[in-house]
C-alpha cells in the first residue's frame, strides 16, 4: 500500500484542503507519519495504519465506504496509466487478473491469492490469510481490480463478492465480469 498515493488521490478528487484536513485530523502513529514526513513510498507499514487512514478520510470527507473503492480505482488507474501503460497495452484483462498474485506482493504482505478462473469476460480469485484487512481495504482492492481490467481493455466491469470481504475477514472470494472494448 502506498500512503502517499492515497493522499494524492484525496487531493486530486477533493482538493488540497481536503488532503490537509485528513492529515490534520490524524493522531497517534499515523498522525506523526502524515504530518512530519515519515512516510516513504518504498516503506512497509502495518495494515492497521491503512485501515485507520481509510476510516479517517471517510470521516473527515463525510463519505461512506464508496470512498475506499474509489481510492483503489483511482490509484490503480494512475499507476497503470503512467510508465506502465505500454506494458498494460499488451495485456488482456484475463492476463492482468492472472498476475494478481505477483501484483499483490508489490503492495501488501501476508496472505496469498489464487486465481481460480481467468477467461475472456470473467475471472475469479480467492484471497486467503490477509490478516488485519477490513471492509475498506477489501473495497480498495476491488476498486483496483476493476480499474486494472478497464486499463487492459475491459469495459462495463462488474464485481461480485462471493464471500468474505467484511470487517475482520482475512479472506475474500471475488468474481469479476466485463465486456471487451
Amino acid at each position: 500500500m502506498n500512503f502517499q498515493t492515497f493522499l494524492r488521490s484525496i487531493e486530486e478528487e477533493f482538493g488540497s484542503a481536503a488532503k490537509l484536513d485528513v492529515c490534520a485530523a490524524s493522531s497517534g502513529e499515523l498522525g506523526k507519519l502524515l504530518r512530519y514526513g515519515g512516510l516513504v513510498s518504498s516503506g512497509w507499514y502495518p495494515v492497521a495504519l491503512y485501515c485507520e487512514l481509510q476510516a479517517l478520510a471517510q470521516q473527515v470527507l463525510q463519505r461512506g465506504s464508496e470512498l475506499a473503492r474509489r481510492i483503489g480505482y483511482v490509484n490503480l488507474k494512475r499507476d497503470l496509466s503512467g510508465p506502465y501503460r505500454v506494458l498494460v497495452f499488451l495485456l488482456t484483462p484475463e492476463a492482468i487478473i492472472s498476475g494478481t498474485p505477483r501484483i499483490m506482493q508489490h503492495y501488501w504482505r501476508g496472505g496469498r491469492v489464487a486465481v481460480t478462473e481467468a477467461r475472456d469476460g470473467m475471472a475469479a480469485a480467492h484471497f486467503r490469510g490477509w490478516h488485519g484487512f477490513d471492509r475498506n481495504v477489501w473495497l480498495d482492492l476491488i476498486g483496483a481490480a476493476e480499474a486494472a481490467i478497464e486499463v487492459a481493455g475491459g469495459e462495463s466491469v462488474r464485481s461480485r463478492v462471493v464471500s468474505g470481504g467484511r470487517d475482520g475477514d482475512d479472506e475474500l472470494d471475488l468474481e469479476l465480469r466485463w465486456t471487451r472494448r
